[in-house]
């Protein structure tokens, strides 16, 4: 009796191993993208490792369908798949779940739902029920490519609007404070604001050139936006080796995540900006690497600007 309970019991254990080794690749892989997806100079890896998780799960998702379809069609007893789909469907949910969040491109979820269905396709040829296969994944990378962005991007907006906190200071300065008590001072020159910001102006408006800002262990150069005084928005620029500024550009990262919530990456006038929305502004941060070195820019906005009379 004692050793059919011993017996039982190891072979308990045994079957357990596949769930234990899924969560661990699960938390490894949940770990790995959230710490990618913490800086912009790592963003082409963020995207190929959502790519690769992605891919597992379509292959997982594509496993599960062909046994399923096999089994329709009489190949194979469904008594002897019951197993093997319960691990791959937790193996596709897990990978799918992961990544649903992620701000990629929609080719990057999609994509490795097609190859294997294209794959399923050729395979057709000599194997009908793979046509089923082709079909589930070919539909399944449609919807899990607009679905799943569709999710992360709600999420991120979400985040966002639920965010009290206000702009953190840079250095000495503030938004929506008056430039009353700040020194040295000096008026952009008419053609120096033409070739900044050449569209329509606010009424009131001034930009200045302003003292350095210390911020995040670096001296940036700061120019400053002010309509009547108040300034509106802080504009600060620091160039120099990669490995600093990506040292300084996580900081900002986890810093602004920490108060804001979730960064949102977008694309404003051809340029890549991760931005986050407090509750007086948004703050967006921007690194372009040339070569050996790096240039962050970092501007804050008033959301006063949305108040403000253009001329």
């Amino acid at each position: 009796m004692m050793t059919s309970l011993l017996k039982m019991a190891a072979s308990a254990g045994r079957a357990l191993i596949p769930f234990f080794l899924i969560y661990v690749a699960a938390t490894f892989s949940y770990a790995l993208l959230n710490f990618l997806g913490l800086s912009r100079r790592l963003r082409p890896i963020f995207i190929l490792v959502t790519f690769v998780v992605v891919g597992m799960g379509a292959y997982a998702a594509s496993f599960v369908t062909d046994m399923i379809a096999q089994a329709y069609f009489g190949q194979l007893r469904s008594a002897n798949i019951l197993w093997p789909c319960i691990t791959w469907s937790l193996i596709a949910l897990c990978s799918l779940a992961i990544c649903s969040r992620r701000p990629v491109p929609f080719l990057a979820r999609a994509t490795p739902f097609w190859l294997f269905g294209g794959m399923a396709l050729v395979a057709s040829l000599a194997h009908p029920w793979n046509l089923m296969t082709a079909i589930s994944l070919i539909l399944g990378g449609v919807l899990y490519g607009l679905f799943a962005g569709q999710r992360g991007r709600t999420n991120l907006s979400s985040k966002s609007r639920e965010s009290a906190e206000s702009c953190f200071s840079i250095g000495q300065y503030s938004i929506d404070t008056t430039i009353d008590e700040l020194h040295d001072l000096i008026p952009f020159s008419p053609e120096e604001t033409v070739a900044l910001n050449p569209g329509t102006r606010f009424d009131g408006e001034e930009i200045w050139h302003s003292p350095d800002a210390q911020f995040a262990g670096l001296q940036w150069n700061t120019i400053l936006a002010t309509v009547n005084r108040a300034i509106y928005k802080i504009s600060i620029q620091w160039t120099g080796p990669r490995h600093q500024a990506g040292t300084a550009c996580r900081e900002i990262t986890i810093r602004s995540t920490k108060n804001y919530g979730k960064q949102e990456d977008i694309i404003f006038q051809g340029s890549d900006l991760t931005v986050w929305h407090a509750s007086d502004g948004n703050i967006t941060l921007q690194m372009v690497n040339m070569g050996p070195e790096s240039l962050l820019t970092v501007t804050m906005t008033s959301r006063k600007v949305s108040q403000f009379k253009r001329n």
